[in-house]
């Protein structure tokens, strides 16, 4: 009868470890959802505004979506969009112009085209 009650005893601890096992990847599975959300609220709010389009609508379209996918729309919604494209700065005939450089110039055409219209 002893070897009756270590194995029941065995098999205590073992639905024990399984309840706990269980408990944790639930606790794990919540915490990724949670993090989830987090990071897709903000570019489903701005795609939302964007498109017109309700916000459900689109958590809905992106619940599928890779980590991958919800990073670049992650980078593209924040402004971050380097990965996307090519570097912040190019030379142009041996000059370099930066985003900076650029808005000014932007600018100044503007004001003369005001000027001389």
């Amino acid at each position: 009868m002893s070897s009756n009650n270590f194995l029941l005893k065995i098999a205590d601890v073992l639905d024990a470890l399984a309840e706990e096992k269980s408990k944790l990847a639930s606790e794990i599975t919540k915490v990724q959802q949670e993090q989830r959300k987090a990071k897709l609220t903000p570019v489903i709010d701005k795609l939302s505004f964007v498109t017109g389009e309700d916000a459900d609508k689109i958590e809905n379209k992106l619940a599928s979506a890779s980590e991958d996918v919800l990073q670049i729309l992650s980078n593209i919604t924040r402004g971050d969009s380097s990965s996307l494209g090519g570097p912040a700065r190019s030379k142009t005939a041996g000059v370099e112009f930066n985003s900076k450089d650029l808005s000014s110039r932007a600018d100044r055409e503007f004001a003369s085209w005001l000027v001389n219209s």
